[in-house]
């Protein structure tokens, strides 16, 4: 059994898991970071606590999506960031991941990567994740793109969005 393809799919596959390290290294050299899969389970029992779900966004058109860097920011005073769990049916196809750390800063770097064959293409929920609300009143949400790459590593143009853009506390 050959486990190091030297064909052209070998390369692009070690090519986009080049690429994710660099993206997920750069954009997370500004502190420590340890990277968690969403957690289904925990998730699960604390939705059963008091929360808000959201869902995030990308939209690369025509273009496939391999893997992408995005940071949700939020009013840390308003909400809080409880866990980030995988997409719905039809959703990005790689598990999202993100620094626990970061939960409660207001800036919660979203990262993900999909090396099989079939690549989602235009609008696709790529996380859910779980807020806390905070005090009264409405908090805002946005999400920013940091970096979104093809399959074979080069980088594609896109947007982001979250939904609903606000958290009512």
């Amino acid at each position: 059994m050959n486990l190091n393809p030297a064909g052209k799919s070998g390369r692009a596959v070690r090519r986009v898991a080049v690429l994710i390290m660099a993206g997920v290294l750069a954009g997370c050299a500004s502190a420590p970071m340890k990277m968690e899969r969403a957690g289904g389970a925990e998730i699960a029992r604390t939705r059963e606590k008091q929360g808000t779900v959201v869902s995030v966004r990308i939209d690369t058109g025509d273009r496939p999506l391999g893997a992408y860097t995005v940071v949700l920011r939020y009013d840390p005073e308003a909400a809080r960031v409880l866990d980030v769990e995988a997409p719905g049916p039809g959703g990005f196809p790689g598990a999202p991941m993100a620094d626990p750390a970061t939960f409660d800063t207001g800036a919660t770097p979203i990262v993900g990567f999909h090396v099989g064959r079939a690549h989602p293409r235009g609008r696709v929920e790529i996380a859910r994740v779980l807020l806390e609300p905070r005090g009264g009143g409405s908090a805002g949400l946005s999400v920013s793109v940091r970096s979104l790459y093809g399959p074979g590593g080069k980088p594609v143009p896109g947007t982001a969005d979250v939904i609903p853009p606000a958290v009512k506390r």
